[in-house]
């Protein structure tokens, strides 16, 4: 069984728990996701603009002619305001220094969130300090019988 040391919510999208080390990565695929679409999106648009006045049917025609295109500017724009709104609300937390379990519960209504160092220092602690080190030795050896008694089976 795995432990998260402060953890953050378990990403049913990715399929993992977010915590302490592993939270700017999330940060960072969200972020990189965003640009991706972004990115899909400006060009699609950008292959539709071309299309557009070329076939003189409007947006009809395009649907008629390209519908490959028209569907993947809708998708990419939906997929980046997902991710656009998902990203800010990480922002958010990070800004506050909360998690999202502390925020949808809201722990901190009443009183002051005593982790909250700022907005600046809060960014600095989760996306710019060192992570501590892991709780789990992946270098250690395997002991025979660890996996629930059947000692007859050789580890080498």
């Amino acid at each position: 069984m795995q432990v998260l040391v402060n953890l953050v919510f378990v990403s049913t999208w990715i399929g993992y728990g977010v915590g302490l080390r592993n939270y700017r990565l999330h940060v960072t695929f969200l972020l990189t996701g965003l640009l991706l679409f972004a990115f899909i999106f400006i060009f699609s648009c950008k292959s539709l603009h071309h299309k557009l006045p070329r076939d003189g049917n409007g947006v009809i025609g395009l649907l008629r002619n390209d519908p490959e295109t028209v569907a993947l500017t809708l998708f990419s724009f939906v997929a980046m305001c997902f991710l656009a709104g998902f990203s800010c609300y990480h922002v958010y937390l990070i800004a506050i220094n909360q998690t999202s379990y502390e925020h949808f519960h809201q722990k901190y209504v009443n009183s002051g969130n005593p982790y909250d160092k700022g907005i600046l220092d809060n960014i600095k602690e989760v996306l710019l300090a060192s992570q501590p080190s892991s709780r789990v030795n992946f270098r250690a050896d395997v002991e025979p019988g660890w996996f629930g008694g059947l000692s007859d089976i050789s580890i080498k």
